[in-house]
């Protein structure tokens, strides 16, 4: 018992939530246990699948995997929180079902939850880029526990794709609510909790670009800003953050007014 013990502290439970993800996510799921270790575990939560999710899925034979199905539908954060409660690991990976882990993602992701709370990476965009574009990196520059607050002050900095943790961070039993943008405000609120963050610039995910993902839509920051608990939070956050985040590097000035300009050309290629 105290072998398993020590083994699932240290072992990782990535987490799926699939919906109507057939062309993907057998490379998703594939791509994850690639990168696993034997004590490591895959959990995938079928969330109201009508078409052939779930073959695909229940196909692959691997011990690690571990499938659960709602035929009704959760909603992705609940589902998301019912995975992380049947993790039988402490670290915990997230991985969206149309993404694709890289090989050395949880060797980097388990060595860093060492030192911090949560921990994210850069990742390779694919999927509906402008320019014709096959690929492109984002959020290439490091961002240190101290810079992370400050910038999460600000705007949401980490690909949730790329996010890693340990469980008992959390606090709470259900740490996604239903909001637009379920994962900022997680990441506020466990900012004002004290929790450390870091972002390497290692890149962790290969992250899609599609026009049906919800931050993709014309009126997704604004609805983001619109947020009562989100804006709440960041008001917390603000309150503890003292130093403007253009003082303190330049290349985190750079970063955001390319993501304005690369949001402005993603929009322009899907019309």
């Amino acid at each position: 018992m105290a072998h398993r013990d020590a083994a699932s502290s240290e072992s990782i439970s990535v987490v799926v939530a699939a919906k109507n993800a057939e062309r993907t996510i057998s490379l998703c799921v594939k791509s994850a246990l690639i990168g696993l270790g034997k004590n490591d575990e895959v959990l995938v939560f079928l969330d109201g699948c009508v078409d052939g999710t779930g073959d695909i899925v229940r196909a692959i034979a691997d011990t690690r995997l571990r499938v659960f199905e709602s035929e009704s539908g959760l909603g992705r954060s609940e589902a998301r929180n019912y995975l992380i409660g049947q993790a039988s690991n402490n670290l915990i990976s997230i991985l969206d079902a149309d993404d694709v882990a890289l090989p050395w993602r949880f060797v980097v992701s388990r060595k860093l939850l060492r030192k911090y709370d949560f921990v994210f990476g850069s990742a390779i965009l694919f999927g509906n880029l402008p320019f014709g574009l096959r690929a492109a990196i984002s959020y290439p520059v490091k961002l240190s526990p101290a810079l992370s607050r400050h910038v999460l002050a600000s705007r949401n900095p980490f690909i949730h794709s790329t996010a890693s943790f340990r469980k008992h961070s959390l606090g709470s039993d259900e740490p996604y609510g239903e909001f637009i943008a379920e994962e900022y405000v997680l990441w506020v609120k466990m900012a004002n909790q004290g929790r450390t963050f870091y972002r390497s610039r290692i890149p962790m995910s290969c992250y899609k670009i599609h026009p049906t993902q919800i931050s993709a839509q014309e009126n997704y920051q604004s609805k983001v800003e619109a947020c009562a608990v989100l804006r709440q939070e960041k008001a917390r956050l603000r309150r503890q953050v003292a130093i403007p985040i253009r003082r303190r590097t330049v290349g985190l000035w750079i970063e955001e007014e390319l993501l304005e300009l690369f949001r402005r050309l993603v929009r322009g290629n899907r019309q």
